[in-house]
């Protein structure tokens, strides 16, 4: 497994996209938890404590400024961690995708990889290990059409022997009917 290089944190278009979705929701669920308890206090105290002659209108007028720097501030705490969070565990999927994107254009350019290898903290390990499953049944193939090549080019070319290659490569790659 790789470590992090932390230069690299933000690998793709995809952890934005998905921090912001993220931010996006937290900020509109502290609006309306914000608004909520904001306007349940501040009923309550017009309500209540008016009514009753215990506190005036400018002693609610600074509650009020009150409430909302008490609301305010770990709104924003909040808002922040769930923004890193969001980061992390999108690094975590980024990653593996970024990875897998890499190997898949070496091979596309006819380079075979040895095996692909995650860090230890990324998502998704399994698609990691049926990619590497993949890669073995593709050196197998390779291995296969090689040793055909050669059979081809022989000086003594052994028909039974090349039928009984092509037999090989055919297990290979099954096809249902």
């Amino acid at each position: 497994m790789q470590k992090r290089k932390f230069k690299n944190y933000f690998l793709k278009s995809f952890q934005y996209k998905y921090s912001i979705f993220v931010m996006w929701i937290v900020i509109v669920s502290m609006l309306v938890t914000a608004l909520i308890v904001y306007n349940t206090c501040i009923n309550y105290l017009i309500t209540t404590a008016q009514d009753e002659g215990v506190i005036s209108s400018e002693s609610i007028e600074g509650l009020n400024l009150t409430l909302i720097k008490y609301l305010i501030a770990p709104a924003i705490v909040a808002c922040l961690v769930c923004f890193l969070l969001s980061i992390m565990i999108s690094h975590r999927v980024a990653g593996a995708l970024f990875r897998i994107e890499m190997y898949l254009d070496q091979m596309s350019e006819g380079n075979l990889p040895d095996k692909i290898q995650f860090r230890d903290d990324d998502a998704v390990p399994e698609i990691g290990e049926s990619f590497n499953k993949m890669l073995r049944h593709l050196y197998e193939v390779k291995s296969g059409v090689d040793e055909l090549e050669k059979i081809m080019l022989d000086a003594e070319f052994n028909k039974k022997k090349t039928l009984k290659k092509l037999a090989e490569l055919k297990r290979l790659f099954p096809c249902e009917k």
